[in-house]
């Protein structure tokens, strides 16, 4: 495993940090509860922690690895109806979780930058006719500001965030050929 080190002045480099062990489950249903409603429901918990202390980093045995999140989730249901003899129409939403994150091994460290958890809704509305489908979606529908990885490294680089990508709201039509 690799971290970043950086030096008073501002420089830094990239290091190995030692041993570090991920141990985790996931899990995933899958479920057609009638021909017209299908749900999905999926999670993981992942430990990932250094084997051994780094002194140069303040960091010791036992402590989590950075970016990663102890536990995510995901679920969703999708409800199909018929719209004619040719044409079904269906409703489509979905729920991410993903948990608090932290860049650096150490969570005291002046360097450290914690990412809370956040949560995406999704929606899509449609119709399948044939072998085209055409839907109204909203992608992130609350509009969640969910950090996805945050920077900064004093003195030369301001915080800054990596945020979810905000609400979007479109149309698509694909086909199959």
């Amino acid at each position: 495993m690799q971290t970043s080190r950086a030096f008073a002045c501002g420089f830094g480099f990239r290091e190995n940090v030692g041993e570090a062990t991920s141990q985790g489950i996931e899990i995933e249903y899958n479920a057609s509860v009638t021909d017209a409603i299908t749900l999905s429901l999926g999670g993981a918990y992942m430990n990932s922690e250094l084997d051994q202390d780094v002194p140069n980093l303040n960091a010791e045995k036992g402590d989590q690895a950075p970016f990663v999140p102890e536990f995510t989730f995901n679920g969703s249901a999708e409800y199909r109806f018929p719209i004619g003899a040719e044409r079904d129409g269906y409703a489509w939403l979905n729920l991410q979780h993903v948990g608090e994150r932290n860049t650096e091994f150490d969570t005291e460290s002046a360097n450290n930058k914690k990412m809370n958890s956040y949560e995406l809704v999704n929606l899509r509305v449609g119709m399948l006719w044939g072998r085209y489908d055409i839907s109204l979606f909203a992608n992130n529908l609350t509009d969640s500001r969910g950090v996805l990885r945050a920077l900064g490294r004093p003195p030369f680089d301001p915080d800054a965030r990596i945020r979810v990508q905000p609400r979007t709201i479109g149309l698509s039509l694909r086909g199959a050929f």
